[in-house]
């Protein structure tokens, strides 16, 4: 073919020239075209400088998408096949492809006319339906991403695709609206609960922190809250019920002990309980409490300060003095008191036992030191007083400085018994 002639030649081979798709994958945006080119009355053959493009309209129209020029196309009896890709130009809307040609290395396209008519196959009007009328009902073994905030989902949901919010969900995993726990409160609860229907721990976080675990247990869960940090290793029915931190965690290590707060407290014999600080229950239904504590006896008390209820049945107070205050036997109640003990009053004024009324001791007394009666005292046994005994009028004095002095009674405002 002479360059010279080609123009009018190829008028007479856009009547000839054919439109052939054929499949390719799904996967990309490539798709093959095939085209009969003649020349003249008859068909081409040789190589031929190819050049494409789309438009969305049969004339005029804009272009879509990048020109592609396929250089020395083979084309053998007329017929040629070449692979394009525009890219994503095909939102289901109608486009045509615009060819000019010229013979291989010479000056200048010309351009075919009309522009050719991008028909779909088969498998690609389906796609084109899910475009435009939305995906079909069925099963998609994929995951379906929607990432474009336009999305709409209309009817039954009534919201946007932006991170699919607004959802109105009408029933979940078959459980309806009715069914749900709202953060805003529900209505028509009766016989609805909250929590597991297997076996496994229930936790509650704020701040993405534990403040609250619900451990299963046949006969009775454990439960603890209070800091992270905090155990109810000790299995059924163990409970921390607050308090503790990382450094000095609240333990409850033996079944049914219970630790009720504070920090820094252990609980370690069955069905023992401990509050406060520093403070250990390691005796069966024992009870720790106050600071630095120990009750280590069966049912042992320990209280206040630095008391420790080592035995059996003890009781054991300690004052605010940090020292150690233990029992000594079993079934003993121990008072520390520095600034005295008193019964009907709250003024021992520093007296070991100060008693203001009447008072009745069936059995022997030992009281090592002073002793003040300031009403009636009935011994039914021995009352060994190693010091000063008063008794009677609450003026009546001994002075200073003497020792196993007497006063039985009587006195009264003037004179008093000296």
């Amino acid at each position: 073919m002479h360059p010279s002639t080609l123009p009018s030649r190829l008028l007479l081979l856009i009547l000839a020239l054919g439109f052939f798709p054929t499949q390719v994958p799904a996967q990309g945006t490539a798709f093959t075209y095939q085209g009969r080119l003649n020349d003249g009355a008859n068909p081409a053959n040789g190589a031929y400088d190819l050049r494409f493009a789309i438009y969305d309209a049969a004339s005029v129209g804009t272009q879509q998408g990048i020109l592609l020029t396929n250089a020395a196309t083979a084309v053998s009896n007329g017929l040629f096949t070449v692979t394009l890709d525009f890219g994503n130009q095909f939102p289901a809307a109608n486009r045509w492809l615009e060819i000019a040609v010229r013979t291989n290395g010479t000056a200048g396209f010309f351009t075919l006319n009309p522009r050719q008519a991008l028909t779909p196959v088969p498998y690609a009007i389906t796609a084109g339906s899910v475009i435009s009328g939305g995906l079909a009902a069925g099963s998609y073994g994929n995951a379906v991403t929607l990432n474009n905030a336009a999305n709409q989902f209309t009817g039954a949901f009534n919201g946007n695709g932006a991170n699919v919010t607004n959802v109105n969900a009408t029933v979940l995993n078959g459980v309806t609206s009715a069914g749900f726990w709202k953060t805003n409160g529900n209505a028509g609860a009766s016989g609805a609960f909250l929590g597991t229907t297997d076996n496994l721990p229930l936790e509650f976080r704020a701040n993405n922190e534990r403040v609250l675990r619900l451990n299963p247990f046949l006969t009775s869960p454990s439960i603890v809250m209070g800091s992270s940090a905090n155990d109810v290793s000790g299995g059924v029915g163990t409970a921390v019920l607050g308090g503790g931190n990382a450094s000095y965690p609240n333990r409850a290590l033996n079944t049914y002990a219970t630790v009720v707060g504070g920090i820094s407290n252990t609980a370690s014999g069955s069905a023992s309980v401990a509050m406060g600080q520093f403070n250990t229950a390691s005796g069966y239904a024992a009870l720790a409490s106050g600071y630095g504590t120990t009750a280590a006896g069966f049912t042992a008390f320990a209280a206040g300060n630095s008391a420790r209820a080592a035995h059996d049945g003890s009781f054991v107070w300690g004052d605010n003095t940090f020292a150690d205050f233990p029992s000594t036997a079993v079934n003993q109640f121990l008072i520390r008191a520095g600034g005295g003990v008193g019964i009907n009053t709250n003024n021992p004024n520093g007296n070991a036992l100060a008693v203001n009324g009447n008072t009745t001791i069936n059995g022997n007394a030992t009281i090592n030191g002073n002793e003040t009666v300031n009403g009636n005292e009935t011994v039914n046994g021995d009352d060994n007083v190693l010091g000063n005994f008063k008794a009677g009028y609450a003026g009546n004095v001994i002075s200073n400085g003497i020792t196993g002095a007497f006063i039985g009674g009587g006195g009264n405002a003037f004179p008093n018994n000296h």
